[in-house]
């Protein structure tokens, strides 16, 4: 049954009106999402006392001693219950502080105002007495320091933005930074180092440009919770040497957790609850064994004194470490993306033996895409590693497997190692590093069957300490082109051929020549160089970077967009075309 022109216009003008309406409602949900995203750090901006009436211009404001508080006359008498107060100045000046106190037993409250200076906006030095300031609601900007302190304090619902360092606290135990906002600083958010059982609560820290968001040092026993770090150049949370503390209800969105300890005991003192990264599990897995996590809800996985565990098919991103494993046996690490990591490492591995790294995608991770250190027998195998600092950063690590693996346009090695000694180098393709490989200290290993190709400098460079290794049977294609040698030796007693078969290895720029010099001081010689390559030299294809959907844009609504843009231009094509009659 056929519609009557008439109504096919009706029918047609529904449609026309309901895809209006969903192009409508997807962009109204595009800008909604935006909107909320952007409203967490912009909170400031509607309590912002950078414009506010209610303050009054005043001089820096320097407290040297009890005297001092009497003579400039602030309201309060010092004690405990009736503190002197500091409150509603405007204090921007071309001095070392805006407020700065010392020397001083009395309670004192500085709230509510605006501090900009060369030094510190709000100093307080460690001879005023422990626990009698509390500073909160102020606003401090563009200084070195937005508030400085060196003695125990509490410092609560604060705004420092734009500073060096937003909030910096040393040598101040039992301190209290609660419900800060640290935005936009150029090196950290919080920083708290000798300060033992200190708490950091409810803070925002988002946007610090060079390192951390909530940095940790030598602070035992502080609890860090509820905070929410975004966007910060290297690690939501970074804490060192800070046994026995607590860390609960973070979320940590483009940036993760880095934690350093002595040993492993320190490392299981800490207790760690419903953390997040980018909004997935942050996984602080302690003392585990024969277990699989193969279900891809983690957003950084931490493996400390863990025995068989297999770890697969995880999509980490923009962690600091991607996965971290420490005093460990028998750790799988397969089939896992680790990409854009912003510290050490996509995969770290640790005072740990028998470990398997294989199958992995490590892609543009700040430092290196996989990283073992003071670990025995690991073997790394058929991995993918590209766009990195480095791609496999290897160091004091005996009787190591690095075989098969894909290390591609890493801007400085594709394989890095020092003191790897017993090692086998077999079946690698390295090509456009900057280096192909860089061994150093580094004796009685076997570098065979590996493809050098395009890479900038030395396709393999055995530097100082090396001795006793043996290269054989790889092909160097195209490397260090505009100089002679495509490898380089400065050890001692390496050979660059196999002895048994006297087969040395391929180069694409020996020409006419009999046998091969090395670069470097070791005056090295391949004397059986191979007129054929022993393995494929076909060039590898750069494959393409994984796409993981870290946040919602206006891009994930272009299907809708593009649906409902056809049907409407058919609609109004279809119009010209027909006159509509009764």
């Amino acid at each position: 049954m056929f519609f009557s022109s008439k109504k096919k216009f009706v029918l047609k003008s529904i449609i026309f009106i309901i895809l209006i309406l969903s192009i409508l409602s997807s962009f109204i949900i595009c800008t909604q999402f935006s909107f909320e995203e952007q409203k967490s750090d912009s909170v400031l901006a509607q309590m912002s006392l950078t414009d506010s009436s209610i303050l009054v211009v005043h001089d820096p404001i320097i407290i040297d001693s009890d005297s001092d508080l009497d003579t400039l006359g602030f309201p309060g008498d010092g004690s405990i219950d009736n503190p002197y107060i500091i409150e509603n100045f405007r204090i921007v000046v071309d001095d070392y502080y805006s407020i700065s106190i010392s020397s001083t037993s009395k309670y004192i409250t500085i709230r509510s105002c605006y501090t900009e200076s060369i030094n510190s906006g709000i100093r307080i030095d460690d001879t005023v007495s422990s626990n009698t300031i509390l500073i909160e609601d102020n606003e401090c900007r563009n200084s070195v320091y937005g508030i400085k302190i060196r003695t125990s304090s509490s410092i609560i619902q604060n705004t420092c933005i734009n500073n060096t360092y937003g909030i910096s606290i040393k040598s101040s135990p039992t301190s209290k930074v609660h419900n800060n906002e640290c935005l936009d600083n150029r090196v950290m958010g919080i920083t708290i180092s000798d300060s033992a059982n200190s708490e950091v609560k409810g803070n925002i820290c988002s946007n610090s440009q060079r390192e951390d968001g909530i940095h940790i040092d030598n602070s035992p026993n502080t609890r860090v919770e509820d905070n929410t770090c975004k966007n910060n150049g290297y690690n939501g949370i970074w804490i060192r040497y800070s046994h026995s503390s607590i860390i609960s209800h973070n979320e940590l969105t483009n940036n993760g957790l880095t934690i350093y300890e002595n040993n492993k005991g320190d490392y299981l003192s800490y207790s760690f609850e419903s953390n997040s990264v980018n909004a997935k599990i942050l996984g602080y897995i302690e003392s585990q064994s024969d277990i699989i996590l193969e279900e891809p809800i983690y957003g950084q996985i931490f493996l400390i004194d863990c025995e068989n565990v297999v770890v697969k098919n995880q999509e980490i991103y923009d962690a600091s470490i991607g996965i971290k494993v420490l005093y460990s046996k028998s750790i799988t690490i397969q089939k896992n993306i680790c990409l854009e990591n912003s510290w050490y490492a996509g995969i770290h591995i640790e005072h740990s033996t028998e470990c398997k790294v294989m199958d992995n995608e490590c892609w543009f991770n700040e430092m290196a895409g996989i990283r073992i250190t003071s670990s025995e027998n690991t073997t790394i195998e058929n991995n993918l590693v590209v766009y990195n600092k480095i791609g496999i950063s290897i160091d004091y690590s005996l009787f190591s497997s690095i075989t098969d693996n894909q290390l591609l346009n890493n801007t400085l090695s594709g394989l890095s190692a020092y003191e790897i000694d017993y090692s086998n180098i077999w079946n690698n393709t390295c090509f456009r590093n900057d280096r192909g490989i860089a061994l150093a200290a580094t004796a009685d290993c076997e570098i065979k069957h590996n493809f050098f190709s395009s890479n900038t400098l030395h396709g393999l460079f055995l530097r100082y300490g090396t001795y006793n290794n043996t290269v054989h049977h790889n092909a160097f294609v195209d490397n260090n082109i505009n100089e002679h040698s495509q490898a380089k030796d400065d050890g001692e007693g390496n050979l660059w051929y196999d002895v048994i078969s006297e087969e040395g290895n391929y180069w694409s720029n020996i020409g006419q020549n009999y046998t091969y010099m090395i670069e470097g001081s070791a005056n090295s010689i391949d004397s059986y160089p191979l007129s054929v390559s022993p393995i494929s030299i076909e060039l590898p294809t750069l494959p393409i970077p994984p796409f993981i959907n870290t946040e919602k844009t206006i891009f994930q609504f272009y299907p809708i967009y593009v649906i409902s843009l056809l049907f409407v231009i058919y609609i109004f094509l279809k119009r010209k075309r027909f006159q509509y009659v009764d």
